[in-house]
């Protein structure tokens, strides 16, 4: 029981501490539990939360956090800040950037004699090398070079 002129102090809670979207953007929902009037804003403008801002007491909070896709080549981040009086929880929100392969040649020809081929390949994610089934008697991979 409370006495009169006596309130509760602040809570937040919030479980999610991170958000991951991939490149195409998207949406995603953030629940957090807040007893007083709370407000919510994203550091960066291709990222943003709707409510902005609410009451508290009333349960859980659910949030929609949508990001813009994005075209760039290195993964963006920013956060998300949650308050309730002078409590502040952040959530943090990563972008995976599109993803880039670039082979300088895609066609080679050779002889009947046996060779080495080196192939450069640039990308800004990680990648694998496969030989198709039919081609593994003739092909060999030798080695492989992770540049960035």
């Amino acid at each position: 029981m409370l006495l009169p002129g006596c309130e509760p102090d602040p809570f937040l809670s919030v479980e999610e501490t991170q958000l991951d979207f991939p490149a195409e953007g998207g949406s995603a929902t953030l629940h957090f539990v807040a007893n007083k009037d709370w407000s919510v804003s994203s550091e960066e403008s291709w990222c943003t939360v709707t409510p902005a801002s609410g009451e508290g007491g009333k349960g859980e909070i659910v949030l929609t956090v949508k990001c813009d896709r994005y075209e760039g080549y290195d993964d963006r981040s920013t956060a998300i800040a949650l308050r309730c009086e002078n409590l502040q929880k952040r959530v943090s929100v990563t972008q995976s950037s599109k993803g880039v392969l670039i082979i300088e040649k895609t066609r080679y020809e050779f002889g009947y004699e046996a060779q080495t081929l080196k192939v450069s390949v640039r990308s800004n994610k990680d990648y694998e090398v496969n030989i198709a089934e039919d081609s593994q008697a003739w092909i060999h991979l030798v080695d492989t070079k992770g540049l960035r």
